[in-house]
């Protein structure tokens, strides 16, 4: 694979649900490797986005690439870790077996789980710190331990890129912290986009942030100062300082 090629390109992509534009020509390219930040107020189009490098959205205009493909190409190689968990508290399931849907399209349904699978699920518990839960079902779980339960689930598909969609959205500070913690190790052989609505918080893990609304603006770390977010945010900008623990 060529260094030139983006791990992610993003070219001129708009997109409108009815009459009402959520996206208006966004161009991104990110590099193989980087940790981004993707930041911006409620309904600027964040999740909108995701589905769209996912694939499962398709733009009205412009084109999104995957390593040189297309999103539906290269979906095998992306893990997605959605805004809500969609296991009900009360769902029989235990960890294991969350995490092995990982594997779902990577193995066929019909003569179940190889040694494979259980071993790149073994791997992705491992290294989301929750192995020791894998017995556990749902229900025991705090929400922490949920969310990097879903991370264990999205490496499980064995990613080159993990898109997170607000991630940290129901979990304490320890618990963000630790999850920072653990896509900064991951971030050492994987790209990494989350998608944040913390801007003070995560400017202390990635390399860069996008700011969308409607239309794209990006700001190395460094950059993000109080103006630069009240020009983005306008009255948003005290909702994103809710937590008082900026680096």
């Amino acid at each position: 694979m060529s260094e030139t090629v983006p791990a992610v390109s993003v070219q001129h992509v708009s997109f409108r649900y009815g009459v009402t534009t959520i996206l208006q020509d966004v161009c991104l390219d990110i590099v193989d490797g980087e940790f981004l930040g993707l930041v911006g107020p409620n309904g600027g189009g964040k999740t909108t986005l995701l589905r769209i490098i996912l694939g499962l959205l398709k733009p009205q205009q412009g084109v999104v690439r995957i390593h040189g493909t297309s999103p539906h190409a290269a979906r095998g190689k992306v893990g997605y870790v959605p805004q809500y968990t969609e296991f009900a508290r009360d769902f029989p399931i235990c960890v294991e077996d969350i995490v092995l849907l990982g594997r779902l399209g990577r193995t066929s349904p019909f003569f179940g789980y190889r040694a494979t699978d259980r071993a790149v699920a073994e791997r992705a518990m491992t290294e989301a710190g929750v192995v020791h839960l894998r017995r556990n079902h749902v229900s025991e779980l705090s929400g922490g331990q949920l969310q990097r339960v879903v991370v264990a689930r999205a490496l499980a598909c064995d990613p080159d890129i993990l898109l997170l969609d607000e991630p940290t959205a129901n979990v304490d500070l320890r618990a963000e912290e630790d999850i920072f913690d653990l896509l900064r190790k991951l971030n050492e052989r994987m790209t990494i986009i989350v998608v944040s609505h913390d801007v003070g918080f995560i400017s202390g893990y990635v390399q860069r942030v996008a700011c969308l609304n409607q239309t794209l603006v990006c700001h190395t770390t460094d950059e993000i100062k109080g103006e630069v977010i009240e020009n983005l945010y306008g009255a948003d900008v005290r909702m994103i300082h809710h937590h008082g623990h900026h680096h």
